[in-house]
């Protein structure tokens, strides 16, 4: 493996936080909003990255991204919504449906919900580390270039088991992306592993324009 697949494979979505780990919980939402997909062909999403240094200094980098929406296709007997485009300059493909308060790729995995506050889905330890992945469903708001959106999230955890810092920054760093109800993904976050352990420094892409077909 060279060194680019290697840095290829440990791009990873995180952002930091300043939460304790989550515990096995379930917090329901007593009047969740239903999520909707958009399912328009036409309809596309453009996305700028930048570099965030360590003080959160932003910077425009070259890499540019767009997604946009084929059709629809059937899988296993259901109709899932088919996008392509790019993400971080390589080709992205995705098929993802709602239903009711959960946004569902083609698996069968929920990978976004408005039924539950926090939903923590499972936790595993190996290697040292002990990851948990969490269901968001508590609306924030996020300003980007396209303006600002009440969103929810999924997280990806990640600690040191034995509780040591995990960057210099942080105990714990929190993988996430935002979505906003009848729009779309409005922002994530990737970096190189052995780079975050080290200096703090990630990757952020953030929404510049987008179009809802009618």
């Amino acid at each position: 493996m060279n060194a680019k697949h290697l840095l290829i494979g440990l791009l990873i979505l995180v952002a930091f936080s300043c939460r304790k780990d989550p515990k096995i919980e379930e917090i329901i939402n007593i009047d969740p909003q239903p999520l909707v997909q958009v399912t328009s062909p036409g309809s596309w999403w453009k996305y700028d990255w930048y570099d965030i240094d360590s003080s959160g200094v932003a910077t425009l980098r070259e890499e540019k991204d767009c997604v946009y929406v084929v059709g629809d296709t059937i899988i296993n007997g259901v109709v899932y919504t088919h996008q392509k485009g790019t993400s971080f300059g390589r080709d992205f493909e995705s098929y993802k449906r709602d239903s009711l308060h959960y946004i569902i790729d083609r698996l069968g995995y929920i990978i976004y919900s408005s039924a539950r506050k926090i939903d923590t889905l499972y936790i595993s330890s190996g290697a040292g580390l002990t990851t948990y992945r969490v269901l968001n469903g508590i609306p924030s708001n996020v300003s980007v270039p396209a303006g600002s959106f009440e969103v929810i999230k999924r997280e990806l955890h990640y600690t040191n088991t034995d509780l040591s810092p995990f960057t210099p920054c942080d105990s714990i760093f929190v993988f996430y992306s935002t979505f906003s109800n009848g729009i779309g993904i409005i922002s994530s976050v990737t970096a190189s592993i052995g780079i975050i352990r080290y200096n703090c420094a990630y990757m952020e892409s953030r929404l510049t324009e987008y179009y809802i077909a009618p």
